[in-house]
């Protein structure tokens, strides 16, 4: 007799049981302080966090964070990130992702989400469900040291073939080159200043064109995903003022491995790919960027905004790789005409616990 599979809401008493269940399947060592960091501090609320039980043992995890969106008109709204999607490989093809997510949805709508969002490697299930999988991004590359860049990305995927070792040496060789290329003619004179300055400010939206919207990067955001990350402390913010009032503000992460993760960066219109070239230089000459491997970027072509920055970045010597993440998305309220063409995104879009 196949045993009954109860689905309900989680409670703060089951944080150490989802933990052991996330780390048994994926050999990682979350503790009660990590958890409660992603889960249950993010400025929009607690969030709805969904278990799966089969003879009171945790077999599958599904949640969504609330967010704040903040549009070009700077009006906020309610968004939700799916997280912790997770079934354990023995009770999978029970309908057990699709159980949690009916819960999942009814408390989504009691507190006002307009719609839920996320990453996943994994698209099949969420489109069983009525999810839209409207785009992926891309992994943007700037190799600054070759042979250990080359060993880094090599690890990103166990047992390649030779052949594909052989292709990420050509890529890591190639994207050397086209930096040093791009950087050849550019000059380092751009004074750099390291505050703690959120995307959204007083008079200030980081999101450059009509019907855009985004996540709210405010100071309570910043607090939270950043200055507050159990997962690491290695964040910085850099900023360029010029004296027509154009600026460059970008965000970054240097970890144990010495890749530089550019996490948000934020244009002007009117930058010039050679203002840029001239930010960058000076942010890898005057911090501990210089020190690393390779610096790397999410790209993304589905929105105006997004766009732009990775055309930038291309004509600063970064080589984009079209085999990045899919964006899920799921609209709960049909009196908004939000798209997730417009939806500016960026690394600080993902979760910051790798």
């Amino acid at each position: 007799m196949e045993t009954l599979i109860k689905i309900r809401l989680a409670t703060d008493t089951d944080i150490d049981r989802i933990n052991s269940f996330y780390n048994t399947i994926y050999s990682s060592d979350r503790d009660f302080k990590k958890f409660n960091w992603e889960f249950n501090s993010a400025p929009a609320g607690k969030a709805i966090y969904v278990i799966a039980e089969s003879d009171h043992e945790i077999v599958g995890t599904q949640c969504v964070i609330p967010y704040f969106i903040i549009t070009s008109e700077n009006k906020t709204l309610l968004s939700g990130k799916s997280e912790d999607t997770l079934v354990s490989p023995k009770h999978r093809g029970k309908q057990i992702f699709e159980k949690m997510y009916m819960l999942l949805l009814e408390e989504c709508k009691k507190q006002g989400i307009e719609f839920i969002w996320g990453f996943t490697y994994a698209a099949k299930p969420f489109k069983k469900i009525n999810f839209q999988i409207p785009f992926q991004s891309s992994i943007g590359i700037l190799v600054q040291k070759p042979l250990p860049a080359s060993t880094y990305l090599k690890s990103l995927a166990a047992n390649r073939s030779f052949s594909d070792q052989i292709k990420i040496d050509v890529l890591a060789s190639y994207s050397r080159l086209r930096g040093a290329i791009a950087f050849t003619f550019s000059t380092s004179k751009a004074l750099i200043t390291q505050n703690k300055l959120a995307p959204n400010r007083e008079g200030f939206n980081y999101l450059k064109h009509k019907n855009t919207f985004g996540l709210k990067l405010d100071e309570a955001f910043l607090n939270y995903r950043i200055y507050s990350n159990p997962y690491n402390q290695n964040y910085k913010s850099v900023q360029l003022h010029l004296e027509n009032g154009a600026q460059i503000e970008m965000v970054y992460q240097i970890s144990d491995q010495k890749v530089g993760y550019i996490i948000h960066l934020y244009c002007s219109k009117q930058i010039t790919s050679a203002q840029l070239k001239s930010f960058l230089k000076s942010s890898i000459q005057q911090s501990e960027l210089k020190h690393c491997h390779i610096l790397r970027f999410w790209g993304f072509k589905h929105c105006v905004q997004n766009k732009e920055e990775l055309e930038l970045l291309k004509q600063c010597g970064f080589t984009f790789i079209n085999k990045g993440i899919s964006f899920v998305w799921l609209n709960l309220n049909d009196q908004h005409h939000l798209s997730p063409s417009d939806f500016v995104l960026s690394r600080m879009a993902s979760q910051g616990t790798d």
